[in-house]
């Protein structure tokens, strides 16, 4: 049986999964969400370089 680890960025509600490179996207960096935030070796709860003001945000449901 295999699981696959939800990155917190699938959880933001800025969050785009694109069909093409670069795949994961947000409002914050449309070209493509830097490797250290996606990986969540940096947290994105609070202002980053570049971010044009938008941080983490959950999803509603």
């Amino acid at each position: 049986m295999s699981f696959s680890k939800i990155v917190k960025c699938e959880t933001c509600k800025h969050f785009i999964l694109n069909d093409k490179p670069p795949f994961a996207t947000c409002k914050a960096y449309p070209t493509g969400i830097p490797t250290r935030i996606f990986s969540e070796e940096v947290n994105h709860d609070r202002h980053r370089p570049f971010d044009k003001g938008y941080r983490y945000e959950p999803k509603e449901n």
